[in-house]
């Protein structure tokens, strides 16, 4: 009897407990609904925010790569005319608040050209202190392209002699190519812009923070600003110590769920495409 018992009910239990699920599922969904809205905005609003900054910063190098002193500066063929690149440069950093370096390369990657920037104090580096730039991707990937193409680099701290610069500069960059066939020397031109400012805009008047991480699963900000860049610091702490390793992978794998919940936790992110698909990015 216990046996057709239980053959009989079995496959009801499982129904119910099966549509039981699934209403609850709805049930929080709907309850998170609100949530789901005000976080993707928050989003929403950010990117429009890295869209609009992107943006700016190609028209500026663009701007600066088509000045005709500078073209005339650095003429195929011809030894360049530092100085006068050095005084263009200078008088172009005040465009814009983000800007910290504006640099020329040649063809080998060293800098043959740096004025830095650092609020009102506009320094040129002397001769003596210039570095070779060689080995940074930003240079290679710079020195591929052609005509009006711009690189813009991953978001990473600036690097000075092999050492991080402190308190982190959370610097992009922006490249592109004087080439001969454009009746230039052969080199890169590359403006340095530190994002701190932008960034921490985006948490203003926030309780609940933004995060952002690189394709490795590094912070590249986080409320505990302790943890940032922390792959170029000390190489110890990756996101997933806070995040669980399959909430990242779904993350860096760019999958189209923009928003779901882990242990009771409302996550929503949105991908960030700078254009550089290096592993650093």
């Amino acid at each position: 009897v216990w046996q057709s018992l239980v053959i009989l009910y079995l496959p009801i239990f499982f129904v119910i407990s099966f549509l039981s699920y699934h209403i609850y599922l709805q049930i929080l969904e709907s309850n998170y609904q609100p949530y789901f809205e005000a976080q993707q905005n928050r989003l929403d609003n950010a990117m429009n925010t890295f869209s609009r900054e992107l943006g700016h910063i190609q028209q500026l190098i663009r701007l600066l790569r088509y000045n005709q002193q500078f073209e005339q500066s650095l003429p195929f063929g011809q030894p360049p005319d530092f100085s006068s690149i050095e005084k263009v440069f200078t008088d172009f950093s005040n465009v814009s608040s983000y800007i910290s370096q504006v640099r020329w390369l040649d063809k080998h990657g060293m800098e043959k050209v740096r004025v830095n920037i650092n609020g009102d104090n506009i320094i040129v580096v002397e001769q003596k202190q210039l570095q070779d730039k060689s080995k940074r991707g930003y240079f290679q990937a710079g020195m591929k392209l052609r005509g009006d193409d711009v690189f813009i680099s991953a978001i990473n701290p600036n690097i000075e002699n092999g050492n991080v610069i402190m308190p982190l500069e959370k610097t992009i960059r922006a490249v592109m190519h004087t080439a001969p066939e454009d009746g230039l020397q052969d080199g890169v031109l590359i403006i340095n812009f530190v994002l701190n400012d932008m960034l921490e805009s985006l948490n203003q008047g926030q309780s609940n923070k933004l995060r952002i991480i690189d394709n490795k699963g590094y912070w590249i900000m986080h409320p505990n600003a302790s943890l940032d860049f922390r792959s170029y610091t000390d190489y110890l702490v990756r996101t997933n110590t806070l995040l669980q390793a399959d909430v990242i992978r779904t993350i860096l794998k760019q999958q189209p769920l923009h928003n779901f919940i882990k242990d009771n936790r409302l996550i929503s992110y949105s991908v960030i495409d700078l254009g550089d698909n290096t592993a650093e990015s």
